[in-house]
């Protein structure tokens, strides 16, 4: 289960389509324990990667800018974005990547098909967390406060505690949202597992 807490301090906000990245980001940083300061490590990290800049120190702007280019134009002709993401977690030589493949091993599933594996990945108490696709509109119940209205194509990290699925939305900012306790809401979404090597 992957503690709340760790989530506390997070703040990125996406302001243009950088969810995928993003939320690969947020989802990473608690398995590198205080070794990533922020999510732009890894847009800076993307761009060394694909030799869209020379050096590391990219300001942020430019970086979130240049990946999205580049991965739009990657994903519309030859790759899924979760095959884009998968590729550089399990193959990237650049930092902060390396060190994310050394924390966390990934897994490739299905839901609704695979939501019960993926549930019960998620409660085991090694840290797991997941980065799921919605591949269609969901409206997320909040009890009493309004519900959280998720576009489609769109990723969010997903953990658990206690006895309900929570997500961290890069659309949204700070702040967790409740998605109850399963993960029934996503009706049809790709999900990249991770869990702590």
């Amino acid at each position: 289960m992957l503690e709340r807490n760790l989530f506390a301090n997070e703040t990125y906000r996406q302001i243009d389509d950088y969810c995928v990245l993003a939320s690969y980001g947020v989802a990473m940083k608690p398995f590198l324990e205080g070794s990533v300061r922020n999510v732009m490590e890894f847009f800076e990290a993307y761009c060394m990667e694909m030799n869209l800049c020379r050096s590391r120190g990219v300001k942020a702007a430019a970086a979130e800018k240049l990946y999205l280019a580049d991965f739009a134009g990657k994903t519309r002709k030859a790759f899924s974005g979760y095959a884009l993401i998968e590729m550089l977690h399990e193959y990237s030589d650049v930092p902060p990547f390396t060190r994310a493949k050394a924390k966390a091993a990934l897994k490739h599933f299905g839901l609704p098909g695979d939501a019960a594996e993926v549930e019960r990945q998620l409660r085991d108490a090694n840290k797991n967390v997941a980065l799921i696709c919605v591949n269609q509109q969901t409206t997320i119940p909040q009890g009493a406060a309004p519900a959280w209205q998720m576009l489609s194509h769109h990723s969010v990290a997903v953990g658990f505690e206690g006895a309900e699925f929570y997500m961290y939305d890069t659309n949204h900012g700070p702040g967790l949202i409740e998605i109850g306790p399963n993960l029934r809401i996503f009706t049809r979404a790709d999900c990249l597992l991770f869990t702590r090597r």
